[in-house]
């Protein structure tokens, strides 16, 4: 994905994730005491995601199905005082799989999750972390020229809580290494839904 696509979205989330937490901490709202915020013991098994995503709907590998399967810890507990500061030094710990039905580009990944309570039940997520992926390094028919197999890894998503134990996200995330393993880099953008359980 080109950098002037994927900037806006980046800078969108930072906005986002300071009005959030700025105005709902300051208001007091005990919504913002969901499924994010109610862990007080650090737990690196907390969550449990499973999903279903088009697999790079608009580029060079249109056509596949992905499975997703992605762990998470409870988040890192910092106290400063300043709700943005807390926001930023507590994300939680992510590691995971994408893995292709149709034989073209899987990836591992690892990395962090920060969550802003929105309204209600719902909330954004916005994860930053790296991809492993055995995909093609350069161009081939029907094949996305990776660049090089280690990339960083960057998503999106909005999801509900359907209880105080499961919820759902809609994600759409992209790998790529911007450039920095030369110009071979047309990345990979997937877009689905996830199913996530917190024990």
């Amino acid at each position: 994905m080109p950098k002037q696509v994927r900037r806006p979205w980046i800078v969108a989330l930072v906005i986002l994730m300071a009005i959030s937490s700025t105005s709902r901490v300051a208001a007091g709202d005990p919504s913002t005491q969901s499924l994010e915020y109610r862990c007080e013991v650090f737990r690196f098994f907390d969550e449990v995601r499973g999903g279903v995503f088009a697999h790079d709907p608009i580029d060079a590998e249109a056509g596949g199905v992905d499975v997703s399967v992605e762990i998470l810890s409870s988040r890192l507990s910092v106290n400063t005082g300043n709700p943005l500061l807390d926001l930023a030094f507590s994300p939680r710990l992510n590691v995971g799989a994408m893995a292709i039905t149709s034989g073209t580009t899987s990836y591992l990944y690892a990395g962090l999750v920060w969550t802003v309570p929105l309204f209600e039940r719902a909330f954004a997520e916005g994860a930053f972390g790296a991809a492993l992926n055995n995909g093609e390094l350069d161009f081939k028919p029907g094949r996305a020229a990776m660049g090089c197999h280690l990339t960083f890894r960057e998503a999106f998503g909005l999801g509900h809580e359907l209880s105080e134990q499961v919820t759902v996200i809609e994600s759409i995330e992209h790998v790529s290494h911007v450039n920095l393993c030369g110009d071979r880099n047309s990345g990979l953008t997937n877009s689905g839904v996830r199913i996530g359980y917190r024990f």
